[in-house]
């Protein structure tokens, strides 16, 4: 009986309304604050957990996705093997274009 009357404050806290705690004063000769101790009821935490969030500015969004993509890119160069990179360079640029059309017209008969 306690835990339902406890769910009906929180449901109409969750609509919003201020609770009534004035209707479930007097449950078994106890006010709803000693009865809430018992129980180890927090009307307040329900109050926070059912508000939802508020919605993201756009400016507060973009730095906010700005920020995700410098953490992301901090960690792509973390990775790198930068030897790799230079050596990987230095090989496609060896692959001149001039060859390249050399070894076209050599296939074509």
């Amino acid at each position: 009986v306690v835990l339902k009357d406890a769910k009906d404050v929180a449901a109409v806290a969750k609509n919003g309304q201020v609770a009534d705690v004035e209707d479930n004063t007097n449950i078994q000769g106890r006010t709803a604050e000693s009865q809430a101790q018992i129980y180890k009821i927090n009307f307040e935490h329900v109050n926070k957990v059912l508000k939802k969030p508020k919605p993201l500015k756009k400016q507060a969004q973009i730095e906010q996705d700005e920020k995700y993509t410098r953490e992301l890119e901090a960690k792509l160069n973390r990775t790198i093997d930068w030897d790799e990179v230079i050596n990987h360079v230095n090989k496609k640029a060896k692959e001149d274009n001039a060859v390249k059309r050399y070894q076209a017209i050599k296939r074509k008969p």
